[in-house]
This record gives structure tokens, C-alpha cells and sequence, in this order.
């Protein structure tokens, strides 16, 4: 019975990962892991940011494992200053929608 080959492409980022950081090359994937596994979670509670935070990154995930290993590690500061910039947009609009409203006044 023949024994089942890695792919060309599994190899060459798992390669990569330890050509770059050595013996410490699965500490790369560790973090992805760990990272998708903490949006997973704050997602299922109904984190909105962190759901959109995880839907981004999926698709970086995927291509880190099968394609090049820095893809995702190029993405994530593009990511955290659109939902940064996104959350920064929506406090000020709920600040403002907070100042508008009227209030009302008892009497005694």
C-alpha cells in the first residue's frame, strides 16, 4: 500500500513557516487558531464587530494554509483600521443621536 504524499502546496507553506521562524514555524498556525477560535466565540454571543472581524479573516485563514503563509498577517492591520475606523463612525453617530433626543420634564 502506497503511503499518502503531502500536497506540493501543504508543504511549501508549512516550509515557509519554518524557513521563517525555525523550529517555532507552528506557532504561526497556533496564532491564527487561537485568533479565529476567540471571534468564533465572542461571535456566537452576538458581537457584532466580531463577527464581522471573523467573516473578513476566514477567507485570509484559508489562503495562509494553502497558499502563503504571510497573506493573513498582510491583511489583519488593513482589517483592524476599517472596523476601527467603522466603530469610531458609529459611536460618534450614536453620541449624536443621544444629544437629539428630547427629553422630558416632570413636574412636581
Amino acid at each position: 500500500m502506497a503511503t499518502p504524499r503531502c500536497p506540493e502546496r501543504l508543504r511549501r507553506v508549512f516550509g515557509f513557516a519554518y524557513q521563517e521562524f525555525g523550529p517555532f514555524g507552528f506557532l504561526y498556525f497556533l496564532l491564527i487558531g487561537i485568533l479565529m477560535g476567540r471571534l468564533w466565540t465572542r461571535g456566537e454571543t452576538g458581537d457584532v464587530w466580531a463577527q464581522a472581524l471573523y467573516v473578513s479573516f476566514a477567507g485570509g485563514a484559508l489562503l495562509s494554509v494553502t497558499h502563503h503563509a504571510m497573506w493573513l498577517m498582510v491583511q489583519i492591520p488593513l482589517f483592524l483600521l476599517g472596523i476601527f475606523v467603522l466603530r469610531r463612525m458609529t459611536a460618534r453617530g450614536v453620541r449624536r443621536q443621544r444629544l437629539i433626543v428630547p427629553r422630558t420634564v416632570t413636574r412636581h
